[in-house]
């Protein structure tokens, strides 16, 4: 199982997002039936190399357990005006 169509404020590649905390969903892809996730992590990092090394220097939610995916408030360090962000999420089943 492995998260896809990771989304911010609905948007795919969201470029001008002028929300404080913004929303963040994705969708699951499993194979087999009855699987369902049972925790996630999310990071958030301020380069493209920081999220590949699976650094969350902006917000790393931890391990957090909830089967939720859809508008999870992003919850770190303060987001600026014309900030660029990577971020990821990390599925439990």
């Amino acid at each position: 199982m492995r998260p896809v169509q990771l989304r911010c404020e609905y948007r795919r590649s969201p470029l001008g997002i002028d929300q404080i905390y913004p929303r963040l969903s994705w969708k699951l892809k499993a194979e087999g039936k009855n699987r369902k996730q049972k925790a996630y992590q999310i990071l958030v990092s301020s380069s493209e190399e920081n999220i590949r090394r699976n650094k969350g220097d902006l917000w790393n939610s931890g391990m957090v357990v909830s089967d939720q995916s859809i508008n999870i408030k992003y919850q770190g360090k303060n987001l600026e005006s014309r900030m660029i962000c990577w971020w990821k999420v990390r599925i439990w089943d």
